[in-house]
């Protein structure tokens, strides 16, 4: 029950703030909460790749 207050005062918040039509805002709201709901998981896949890397853009570097 809490996650749909959470999403319904994000959708509305969307939808009085930035003018856009209702059903976006739902849209958006629930994209922004599952990408909330999955930081963790992005930080971590973020944090492997900087700190084992590619090689930046391919360039050689020898």
């Amino acid at each position: 029950m809490r996650s749909f207050v959470v999403l319904f005062f994000l959708a509305a918040a969307l939808h009085y703030f930035l003018h856009i039509p209702l059903a976006l805002a739902g849209g958006g709201a629930l994209v922004l909460w599952i990408l909330w709901k999955l930081k963790y998981i992005i930080l971590a896949i973020l944090g492997l790749e900087m700190l084992f890397g590619g090689d930046n853009g391919g360039g050689n570097d020898i």
